[in-house]
């Protein structure tokens, strides 16, 4: 077999969601990035018998010809397997009975709700009885940042587990060009906290503006999401631009450049798989890998599209492309304040890792 083939067959299971193994032999020598997330106990390298253990037997029964259907246990799971081969690669798929991944991002979000209902029920009780020293407030703070880390990742998981089903949307027709104006002016002071600039230019029409089914709560999402990851990847003093235009389409462009590092071509196929991150935010403070996944499946739920362009060293241009509504259907409409529930600063959830420590002043945050 080519070296060269056995390299791109590796290169196209890292780009799958689902769970898949490649063997060479009876040596496993790649696996798609939910093996590694859901079983990390199992490596490349690791021969069949320590992958299937019980199984092996129908492992090694294969003969290379056609496909081979079984069920059984894959790490202590009820699973499902289906084998198939090619010029001397076999390549193993795996379904855990009740366990997509979408059920195994659910199931931790829901496992997240228990913990953070007690923490915001308890902190607010604790808070007023601590001493205001300044070790205290600092580690209060640090306390609220983390509680804010928590909201954004059990949103994100919540909201990754319905995009296999259908994610909720409360669409209304929106005035975009009102809208993103408020939405940066909104923003500006919290980019320039976290030491960049904002320039915000909207491309109206002649008359009016253009109008959108949008819901007006997730969108803001979908840009708060984008202007995380623009401070992420951008040095302080850096600058962000957002942007709307129409497009020849006929689409409306909402548009986020930055003068970033950028992201090199070897990591652009990351930034739309789950809970994979680039080398540049592979700390764990960077998140969970959800963020920008997320944002794509917003946008795409309500009929638009999301295209990440970056060149490493130049920076970052994010295009999210939404459908216009006729005139007639914006005549009487009214573009209302957007309210999150919960009563949580959704800038400060998806900013946290961006913003100074002041923003989570234990005095100044609403739990």
């Amino acid at each position: 077999m080519h070296q060269e083939y056995l390299e791109w067959a590796r290169h196209w299971i890292q780009q799958e969601d689902d769970l898949k193994l490649l063997f060479q032999g009876e040596i496993m020598v790649a696996a798609s990035p939910a093996v590694g997330k859901l079983f990390p106990t199992i490596h490349e390298g690791d021969p069949c018998d320590l992958v299937f253990g019980d199984e092996t037997p129908h492992f090694r029964g294969y003969n290379g010809t056609g496909s081979v259907y079984f069920s059984g246990k894959f790490a202590g799971n009820d699973a499902e397997f289906l084998i198939s081969g090619r010029q001397e690669l076999t390549l193993v798929q795996i379904r855990l009975q009740g366990q997509s991944p979408a059920n195994v991002l659910r199931a931790i979000g829901e496992e997240l709700e228990g913990p953070l209902t007690t923490i915001q029920a308890v902190i607010p009780k604790i808070l007023p009885e601590m001493e205001e020293t300044e070790r205290n407030l600092r580690m209060a703070s640090q306390v609220n940042r983390s509680l804010y880390k928590i909201i954004r990742l059990e949103q994100n998981l919540m909201t990754a587990a319905r995009m296999d089903t259908a994610i909720h949307l409360n669409l209304r027709p929106t005035f975009v060009c009102a809208w993103l104006e408020d939405l940066g002016e909104e923003l500006t002071p919290y980019v320039e906290a976290a030491g960049r600039k904002l320039k915000v230019k909207i491309s109206r029409p002649k008359t009016g503006d253009y109008g959108c089914m949008i819901d007006q709560a997730q969108m803001k999402r979908v840009i708060l999401n984008l202007v995380s990851n623009s401070l992420k990847f951008t040095k302080a003093g850096g600058e962000l631009e957002l942007r709307l235009k129409k497009a020849a389409s006929g689409c409306i462009h909402i548009i986020l450049k930055d003068n970033g590092c950028g992201i090199s071509p070897q990591d652009m196929g990351k930034v739309f798989r789950r809970m994979e991150r680039t080398e540049l935010i592979s700390a764990p403070q960077w998140g969970s890998g959800l963020g920008l996944v997320v944002a794509r499946g917003i946008v795409q739920a309500h009929g638009g599209n999301l295209l990440v362009q970056s060149d490493s060293g130049k920076g970052t241009v994010v295009h999210v492309m939404l459908e216009v509504l006729p005139g007639k259907q914006m005549e009487t409409v009214n573009t209302p304040v957007v309210v999150i529930s919960g009563g949580f600063n959704n800038i400060l959830v998806e900013l946290v890792d961006a913003l100074p420590d002041d923003y989570y002043d234990c005095r100044g945050i609403n739990l």
